[in-house]
């Protein structure tokens, strides 16, 4: 069975004030917190072991998950990310006993399901035109030839990258291998990872989900 990994570490500052005083895992969205969405998508798939990489008021997200393990039937392990240095680096930190592949999901999506998930290593993404801090992915015959992360206005429509990751167990040393003088993403690592000719497909994700990173985000904006 896939093992599974929520980050859930950072900060949320464009969340602020809410993230006063709780991490932004466990803001409410239509009345339940982020990272349940997340829990509730993984036991319905059926996986039971999920690790979780905790920083910000670790304490909360915690309490929050240690009394959620017998309503959903998981096992969860806690990393604590000391210094938030990025994905990448939250990566470096996990176990190299973890399934492989394993699935890697961040904590500020609510995501109401997942697809099926492939035993191959696969980025799932979307066809969109809103790509301003995103993973952008190139795209050949199926497989993903690079990632960048975008920081500025594009035309156009760009496959994007939606953070549900199926990644092989080898993440974990390339993550470990960088050089963490400022923050590094996993998108990075996906990048030098493919160019050195790594395989990693592409699917399509077409689940609900809704991506929260700014109060504006938790106004109904047409999400379906």
């Amino acid at each position: 069975m896939m093992d599974a990994v929520i980050l859930a570490a950072g900060k949320g500052t464009r969340l602020k004030p809410l993230t006063d005083h709780m991490p932004k895992p466990l803001v409410e969205v239509e009345g339940k917190p982020i990272i349940e969405y997340a829990i509730s998508a993984l036991a319905e798939q059926g996986i039971n072991k999920v690790v979780v990489v905790v920083h910000y008021k670790k304490e909360m997200i915690i309490k929050l998950l240690d009394a959620m393990k017998k309503k959903y039937g998981i096992e969860v392990v806690y990393v604590n990310q000391e210094q938030t240095l990025g994905t990448a680096h939250a990566v470096s930190l996990l176990s190299t006993t973890i399934s492989d592949p394993f699935l890697l999901l961040v904590g500020d999506t609510a995501f109401y399901r997942l697809p099926p998930l492939p035993t191959q290593p696969t980025l799932f993404g979307e066809e969109t035109e809103d790509t301003m801090n995103k993973g952008i992915l190139e795209v050949k015959n199926g497989y993903i030839t690079g990632m960048v992360y975008n920081r500025e206005v594009i035309q156009g429509t760009r496959m994007v990258d939606v953070s549900v990751m199926v990644l092989p167990r080898e993440t974990i040393q390339w993550c470990k291998a960088m050089k963490y003088d400022q923050e590094i993403t996993i998108g990075v690592v996906i990048d030098k990872m493919v160019k050195a000719g790594v395989k990693i497909q592409v699917k399509l994700f077409t689940e609900r989900k809704r991506h929260i990173t700014s109060i504006e985000d938790l106004k109904d904006k047409g999400y379906k």
